[in-house]
């Protein structure tokens, strides 16, 4: 008898195998998926959180560059750095000065009301404070009224000037446009009403000098250079600017806007608290600096 051959059958996975195996997959996939949302969201969150620490870092960097320079060739008792407080809840504002000429020109004649010239020397006895006529190059100006001109023309004719008084700590800029050699005054160029008068008793005297004022408007951290029109912005999402003066006994203050105790500064420390935005959720970091103007040295 010849035998039948059957082939061998084999089975396939039942219906209940085949969900189960289904879930198990989609379960990998979603812890999957899950996993890569999460490591993308924290991804996102540490670039948020470290261009907001970039943001507060290269604006401390800018005023510390400021605060270190401050006071160059200005005397001991020029203000170079006023610190505004703000008072609670409101941020700071911080003005840092330094002159860009060592040469000073003091006022010769009262400067009270409207006059456009500013006295800076005199060919009679001078008043206490006030230059002597003194031509040592020869060029038909006093020197120190020469020095002003070299400087004024090597700027493109008109320079920002600064004229203070050290009693009354009153200040302004102005336009030095010309100088007159036969008066020995220098010009103011613009049309600004003067804020006050200057009296030579008190030593007042006219720099030319670079001031930078830092403050925020909104959440955007703001420059304004010689105290003109023109506001630069420096960096977004501050929040605040807190500024303390550490002085060297160990005290502190919250504001700063005499020279009387520049020769006693410790340090200026700055914080500024940025704010920025992940999602959702709301991002705040605090960064501080402290600072210490190197001129305090050579006062």
């Amino acid at each position: 008898m010849s035998k039948r051959f059957l082939p061998s059958s084999a089975e396939g996975f039942s219906l209940i195998e085949v969900l189960v195996s289904m879930s198990v997959m989609l379960a990998i996939t979603a812890a999957t998926l899950s996993l890569a949302v999460s490591s993308r969201g924290i991804y996102e969150a540490d670039e948020a959180r470290t261009q907001l620490n970039q943001k507060l870092r290269s604006a401390l960097d800018i005023i510390a560059t400021d605060l270190r320079q401050a006071g160059e060739r200005l005397p001991g008792d020029f203000p170079a750095i006023e610190i505004v407080d703000g008072g609670a809840g409101v941020p700071d504002r911080i003005v840092v000065r330094r002159a860009l000429l060592e040469t000073v020109l003091p006022l010769c004649v009262d400067h009270i009301g409207p006059g456009a010239e500013i006295f800076v020397a005199t060919a009679v006895t001078p008043p206490p404070g006030c230059t002597p006529i003194t031509d040592g190059d020869g060029d038909g100006f006093p020197d120190n009224m020469g020095d002003w001109r070299a400087q004024r023309l090597a700027g493109g004719g008109t320079l920002r000037a600064y004229i203070y008084d050290p009693v009354t700590r009153n200040g302004e800029f102005l336009d030095y446009s010309d100088e007159d050699a036969g008066a020995y005054s220098i010009h103011r160029g613009d049309a600004i009403p003067w804020a006050h008068d200057y009296r030579v008793v008190n030593l007042s005297r006219v720099y030319i000098l670079e001031e930078r004022s830092y403050a925020l408007s909104g959440t955007t951290l703001q420059l304004v250079i010689d105290g003109t029109p023109t506001i630069f912005d420096v960096v977004d999402s501050i929040n605040d600017m807190q500024a303390v003066v550490n002085l060297q006994d160990g005290s502190t203050q919250d504001s700063f806007g005499t020279a009387d105790l520049w020769a006693e500064l410790a340090s200026i420390e700055v914080s500024l608290v940025g704010v920025g935005q992940h999602r959702d959720a709301q991002l705040v970091r605090e960064l501080s600096t402290a600072v210490f103007p190197r001129n305090v040295l050579s006062q």
